[in-house]
């Protein structure tokens, strides 16, 4: 019996790796004079207005090369209520299937989700996640340019 080929798995997240809100957030603090990463920025930017943030640099060429590969995912923390426009955004801007699209409460709860996938790759903005994600997975800390993680992924191909 044949075993089937199994594509290895990449978890993303979604703020600040795939999404750019900067400009929404620039705009909402300076206009309600909130503090940069307050709850309630998060709340107008998540909601409504994230279906105007930018896509971050590179992220849909990665997207594309890796899909090629991989199996592809999207690990948010986005609350619920805002998962409606992220879905929205993510259709306008990416090609994941819904059905690899999760959205979490807690910062544990991704790494529950990745642990439950059997993701093999993740890639975070927030250290503190990454330090949640089991240790069987290739963690990377986005700072901006997804050259590295791409050579990472690369190599365990």
């Amino acid at each position: 019996m044949k075993s089937k080929n199994v594509k290895k798995r990449i978890g993303f997240d979604l703020d600040g790796v795939l999404a750019d809100h900067a400009k929404n957030r620039k705009k909402t603090t300076k206009s309600l004079g909130l503090k940069e990463n307050s709850e309630e920025v998060k709340e107008i930017i998540y909601g409504e207005l994230s279906l105007t943030a930018g896509v971050i640099k590179g992220a849909k060429k990665a997207a594309r090369t890796l899909d090629k590969d991989f199996e592809l995912f999207v690990i948010s923390r986005r609350r619920q209520k805002h998962g409606r426009y992220a879905m929205a955004w993510l259709k306008e801007n990416f090609n994941f299937s819904p059905k690899n699209i999760f959205f979490v409460d807690k910062k544990k709860d991704k790494a529950d989700v990745v642990k439950k996938l059997g993701v093999g790759f993740f890639i975070d903005d927030d250290a503190s996640v990454l330090g949640l994600i089991p240790d069987n997975v290739k963690k990377f800390l986005f700072t901006g340019s997804f050259d590295e993680f791409l050579e990472l992924v690369k190599k365990e191909k």
